[in-house]
């Protein structure tokens, strides 16, 4: 299946893996996981600062199952993507 920018938004908006086996990604949503450049994020104490387009912790579950990993264990480490 082609993973495209409203089913990344969904599994966002879910926090839900991705992925699964024979899925293959859209160009605009591989720039945004993986090369998408920082922007100015508002902080909570009112401060601006470089963000990425999509939280570590999101991208985590978004790529759980590429790293053959999925856990509701949310203190659990995951393997790093290369």
């Amino acid at each position: 299946m082609l993973i495209t920018r409203d089913i990344l938004n969904k599994a966002l908006e879910d926090k839900v893996p991705l992925f699964h086996d024979g899925d293959y990604i859209d160009d605009d949503v591989m720039y945004d996981l993986f090369y998408a450049l920082p922007i100015f994020k508002d902080l909570p104490n009112g401060k601006k600062a470089l963000r990425t387009l999509i939280s570590k912790s999101d991208r985590n579950i978004l790529c759980a199952e590429l790293k053959g990993r999925i856990s509701k264990n949310p203190k659990e480490t995951y393997d790093k993507i290369y």
